[in-house]
């Protein structure tokens, strides 16, 4: 089904799905924006402390380990809410909008959710089978892609029914993103700015008239 530029054809049920699909999108991408300077600001801040300081153990270097360990442990937090309260919310809003988005809602719901478990479980046999984790966490690595394939497709579609290029860009940024992963955090911002956006012209555009 395409879908008009103005929404002025779409019912108040699809209307709400919409909304629902794109304010998980924006709230998965600000989280994600959040997440990666937590997370690259510890890496950074550990990677510095590593490789310059050579000292005895000091309070103020401990104190300076346990925040990089603090600011690490939020920024895993809040990408797991991320993905797993606000992106799988978002697929299922895009997945009631229409049937068409079925397909890539669930290569995301399969490669995230997918990934996370043999990431856990691969975490929890690696002092005892460590073959059998690096397995595990090989398959992992596999159904990630095939999330983030399985996303950008959406956001594909996305551009195809909404006429929004900004989706186009996240989704190609995000396929790079498979081989550069830092590039993902300009795909996020760009994806949370056009949500913001869909979000902005579905509320302004009229709702449908029902008759009683």
């Amino acid at each position: 089904m395409s879908v008009s530029r103005s929404f002025d054809d779409i019912s108040d049920l699809e209307r709400g799905s919409l909304i629902r699909g794109f304010k998980g999108l924006r709230n998965y991408s600000l989280l994600y924006i959040i997440a990666s300077l937590l997370l690259g600001s510890s890496l950074l801040w550990g990677f510095i402390r590593f490789m310059i300081v050579r000292r005895a153990l000091s309070i103020s270097s401990i104190s300076a380990s346990i925040l990089i360990l603090i600011m690490g442990l939020a920024g895993c937090l809040i990408l797991l809410i991320a993905v797993f309260l606000y992106l799988m919310d978002s697929m299922n809003g895009f997945s009631e909008f229409n049937v068409r988005y079925s397909t890539s809602s669930s290569m995301v719901k399969v490669g995230y959710l997918g990934a996370c478990l043999m990431f856990i479980i691969g975490f929890l046999v690696s002092l005892i089978i460590p073959l059998i984790s690096l397995i595990l966490i090989f398959f992992g690595i596999m159904l990630l892609v095939v999330g983030r394939i399985g996303f950008a497709y959406l956001l594909t579609k996305i551009n195809s029914d909404f006429k929004e290029s900004a989706f186009l860009i996240s989704a190609i940024i995000y396929i790079v993103g498979i081989l550069l992963p830092p590039v993902d955090f300009i795909a996020s911002i760009i994806l949370f700015i056009a949500s913001n956006s869909m979000l902005s012209r579905l509320k302004v555009s009229p709702t449908s008239v029902v008759s009683v």
